[in-house]
């Protein structure tokens, strides 16, 4: 079993949505492989941490009527003004496996609920860090509930396209240097909703890392060569069920290696079947309360 593979059941596992045969898959591997075994301790104690950071946070800044969607997102900060900044470091130390630690900072990289109705959108795959881009993408209020704030951005439907897409790079060269014994994931979460009740919906979060700067990036993103070229790329994909309604949580997590200067983040949502029915009403989409976190682990004697 690859390891993206065994995270991704590993995940599943912790949040309650695995199937017995992937729990079976799991469980075997798990028996013979000591990494797989580590694997699952160094995410559990990830997650111990992030309930932890919930927790902390939740103390300090009392927000009324909130409903937590996970633990690990049972907390957001009271304002917009963090919107696109580094906004906080939290540490933890945790014990996992046989009496070995994890020590666990988690920061906030980019924390985005577009209540700037003027910001700045681009058009298709971004050239340069730190700003939207996308298919026509606009900012708007009033159509539904926004997740957090007052606005969101809308994901209009695109012809001949299965889904809709918003993008954004980030600069990793800002980013501390890992230390010997450090680890380092990013984490993303966003929230779709659809525009009218939902038709088998999906909602899809692709991350991918690479050597290259912004425009090298795209260039391998434009000519399909992620597979060949990117250092790391993950994709996670949600199904909706017929009927489903209210804003829906994503989350995906990717690996940071040393040598990235660019991470690539992907935001779509769609329709199934055949693409040329996405130009209809009932395909457009809304995008609210993006967070993108990194989370930093040493392992500890």
């Amino acid at each position: 079993m690859k390891p993206s593979e065994r995270n991704e059941l590993i995940d599943a596992l912790i949040e309650g949505d695995i199937t017995e045969a992937d729990f079976l898959r799991l469980e075997a591997e798990m028996s013979i492989d000591p990494a797989a075994r580590k694997a699952y301790f160094d995410r559990v104690a990830l997650t111990q941490a992030l309930t932890a950071e919930a927790t902390a946070a939740s103390a300090m800044k009392a927000v009324p009527k909130m409903k937590p969607q996970r633990l690990w997102l049972s907390w957001r900060p009271l304002t917009a003004a963090a919107a696109g900044l580094v906004f906080g470091l939290f540490s933890a130390t945790m014990v996992f496996g046989y009496g070995s630690q994890l020590k666990v900072r988690i920061q906030t990289l980019l924390l985005e609920s577009f209540e700037e109705a003027q910001m700045p959108l681009g058009r298709g795959v971004p050239r340069r860090v730190e700003m939207w881009s996308g298919d026509l993408l606009s900012v708007e209020s009033g159509a539904v509930k926004a997740a957090a704030g007052q606005r969101m951005v809308v994901l209009p439907p695109v012809p001949k396209k299965k889904f809709s897409y918003a993008f954004r790079s980030l600069d990793l060269t800002r980013i501390a240097p890992l230390g010997a014994t450090e680890t380092q994931q990013i984490e993303v979460t966003a929230r779709f909703h659809a525009a009218k009740k939902a038709m088998r919906d999906r909602y899809q979060i692709r991350l991918a890392a690479f050597a290259e700067d912004a425009e090298g990036a795209r260039e391998i993103w434009v000519g399909d060569l992620i597979n060949e070229m990117a250092l790391m790329h993950v994709v996670k994909t949600v199904k909706m069920e017929p009927d489903a309604e209210g804003w829906v949580t994503v989350r995906s997590l990717i690996d940071v290696p040393a040598e990235a200067r660019v991470l690539l983040v992907s935001l779509a949502a769609g329709l199934p079947g055949d693409p040329k029915k996405n130009s209809a009403p009932e395909a457009a989409h809304y995008l609210d309360d993006v967070q993108v976190r990194l989370i930093t682990q040493e392992s500890l004697p």
